[in-house]
Order: C-alpha cells, then sequence, then structure tokens
C-alpha cells in the first residue's frame, strides 16, 4: 500500500492543482457569484414577513382596527429597537478609538498588504491602503483571491495602492483589482518608473501604461515622504530617489507606520544593498512589527537588519518552498521574536487598539482557510 501511494501521489498531486485552476477560472467568470449585503436584524425579517403574509391573505380587509394599531406599535418598537442598537455602538465608537488594522492576504509566493485606518475627512469614516497586490502562485489573483476576501471584510474601495517595486509577484493583481473596485491612487517610485522608460513592454510598464489610459490618478514618491492619515503616521524611508540600484528588490518601498507608540514596517523585496544603505542612512529603524524582506529570504545582512529593527512580531507573505529549508526559525526562537506564515497560518491581521489614555495595545490573529 505504502508503494502504491507513492506512485499515485503525484498524478494526484497534479490533478488537484488542475482542479484548484478550473475552479479558479469558474469563479473568475462573470455571474459567477453574488455579493450580498449585511443581512437585516431577524427581527425586520419576521415583521416583513407576517406583513407581507397578510397582504397576500387579504387580512388587512378583516383586521379590525385595534390589529393594525398594534402592528404598526410593533412595527415602530422593532425601529426604536435598531436606532437604539445604532445609537449603542456610535457611542461606542466615540468613547474608544477605533482600531487600527494591517491585514496580510494568504496569496502564495507573493504579497498583498491591507491597511485599514480610521479616518474622520473620509466618507466612510476610514481610510484603506493597500501595499502590494500580486503572486506567482495564483493567475488571476485579483478577481480569485483579493477581492473575495476584501468583500468579506467589508471592503468595498482602495483609497491608495502602493506597488513597492516592479516585480510581477507585487503587481499582478493590480488591473484585475482596479476593475472590481475603485482605487483612488497608485503610488509607485522614480525607480519604478525608470525600470517603466527602460523596458516599456515589461508587466510594470503595462500596467503603468493601463492606468494612465484610463485615466486613473498616480504619483511618484520617495524616500523622506510623509503622510498623516487618521491616527497613523506614514513615512517613507526607501529607496532614494536619484539612486541607480543594481538589482530591482532592492528598489523596494520600506514603509513606516507610526501609530501613537506602535510601530510597523514594511519593506517589500529589500536586499542586502538596500539594507546597507538603510543602516547607513542614520534613520530610525526599530520596529514592533516587521514584514520578513523577500518573502523570507536569508541573505548576508538578514542579521544586521533584524538587529536594527528589533521586532516583536514578524510576518512572512510566501509559498511552501520558502519554510522547508528555513533559516529564520532558530534565529527568531533564540531572540523570542513571534513569527507568522501565510503559508502556515493563512491571513495575518495585527490589531493595535488604542485605550483611553492613547497608549496603543498589539495583538495579532490568523485565518486559516480549511
Amino acid at each position: 500500500m505504502a508503494s502504491a501511494g507513492l506512485l499515485l501521489a503525484q498524478p494526484v498531486d497534479v490533478l488537484a492543482e488542475w482542479m484548484i485552476v478550473l475552479v479558479r477560472w469558474g469563479a473568475a467568470m462573470p455571474g459567477a457569484g453574488w455579493y450580498l449585503h449585511e443581512p437585516v436584524s431577524w427581527w425586520w425579517a419576521l415583521a416583513m414577513l407576517g406583513l407581507m403574509v397578510s397582504f397576500f391573505m387579504g387580512a388587512w380587509k378583516r383586521c379590525p382596527q385595534w390589529g393594525l394599531v398594534l402592528l404598526l406599535l410593533l412595527t415602530a418598537r422593532l425601529m426604536m429597537e435598531q436606532y437604539a442598537d445604532d445609537m449603542k455602538k456610535a457611542l461606542v465608537q466615540t468613547a474608544v478609538p477605533a482600531e487600527v488594522r494591517l491585514h496580510m492576504l494568504a496569496v502564495g509566493e507573493g504579497s498583498c498588504l491591507l491597511l485599514r485606518i480610521p479616518d474622520e475627512t473620509q466618507a466612510d469614516g476610514e481610510h484603506t491602503l493597500m501595499f502590494d497586490c500580486g503572486s506567482r502562485s495564483y493567475l488571476e489573483l485579483g478577481t480569485g483571491t483579493v477581492v473575495p476576501a476584501l468583500r468579506v471584510m467589508g471592503y468595498g474601495e482602495i483609497d491608495t495602492l502602493m506597488i513597492s517595486h516592479v516585480d510581477l509577484d507585487h503587481l499582478s493583481g493590480t488591473l484585475d483589482l482596479a476593475e472590481q473596485l475603485p482605487v483612488r491612487r497608485l503610488l509607485v517610485t522614480p525607480q519604478f518608473v525608470r525600470e517603466v522608460e527602460t523596458r516599456p513592454h515589461s508587466p510594470a510598464g503595462y500596467l503603468l501604461e493601463e492606468w494612465q489610459a484610463r485615466n486613473r490618478e498616480h504619483g511618484v514618491i520617495e524616500q523622506g515622504w510623509k503622510a498623516k492619515i487618521g491616527s497613523a503616521e506614514l513615512e517613507l524611508l526607501w529607496p532614494l530617489g536619484e539612486r541607480v540600484l543594481a538589482r530591482s528588490n532592492d528598489t523596494s518601498m520600506v514603509l513606516s507606520i507610526l501609530v501613537g507608540d506602535k510601530r510597523v514596517l514594511l519593506t517589500g523585496d529589500i536586499a542586502d544593498e538596500a539594507i546597507e544603505g538603510l543602516l547607513a542612512s542614520g534613520l530610525d529603524l526599530q520596529a514592533d512589527v516587521m514584514e520578513l524582506p523577500h518573502h523570507g529570504s536569508f541573505t548576508e545582512r538578514s542579521i544586521d537588519w533584524l538587529q536594527a529593527v528589533q521586532p516583536e512580531l514578524v510576518l512572512q507573505s510566501c509559498g511552501p518552498g520558502r519554510i522547508i529549508d528555513d533559516p529564520w526559525k532558530e534565529v527568531l526562537t533564540e531572540r523570542s521574536i513571534h513569527r507568522l506564515i501565510t503559508r502556515r497560518d493563512g491571513m495575518l491581521s495585527v490589531v493595535l487598539q488604542p485605550d483611553v489614555k492613547g497608549e496603543q495595545s498589539l495583538r495579532w490573529e490568523t485565518f486559516r482557510q480549511e
């Protein structure tokens, strides 16, 4: 039986992969799925059902006046209950400042992070920032993975989309995403633009060409760019605008997100040249939460980088190959640094929750779909 298992393992694995491709292809077809709004209270559903049954059975003609009065009173009571619940929620939200959430979606060998920041200047009360949207593991990443996940979490639009650098596994789902959900603006680096000018027929070139053809807003940012959004202070630590780097990975954005006294560092695919530049810059690199650079690649300067950042928690977005031979395991264990991995744990969420004194508490959650 063991030999039969070995013989069958490969063809069964191939068949399963093809079935997954087929299901994803079907799910991406127009009309394959319907997205419903949050369901109403069951009290409302029951009241509406009663009204419909009464109407179609002609009960409204035979019902005495006192019965209609009772029905109206019941409906009014239900409306007041719903209104009171909404008011309670609003009061709670006013008393305790809303939390900032960072989600790292499970996209295989790729990267897609979502930052939700409460922001009173926005019509919906929050600013949604996405950092990268790409994968080498999923062809239909935008329509088949990212958009369904966003809809389930209640996100209807992206205010800012930052693409860290030109590699396909960080941008492949961008155009599909923008076809399904409004994306207000795209931000890239000078190195991204220069790469597009040099290789206009590259994936990055196609992305920027299509973005401009659709008259969508986009901007170019470099080291020193800052933005204050709600309770979060954003700062781009890398790359320098005029710096020419040998490898595209080292042109990746490094984004600092400061919320109260807690800090998150998103690193894209930076490797040794970028790390050396950041270490020599004199910038404060310490952070409580850090994205492991380049999906968890381990380089000569990885230890130096870890010592500079000193994180409490690291997040790793990767496929299966990155955790088979895993040099990070021992390094992180020795330093009591907790690690979450999308391949193992599913989608990762980090929550920064302020208390009434304004101090931040840090907690994290994982969501694995079995």
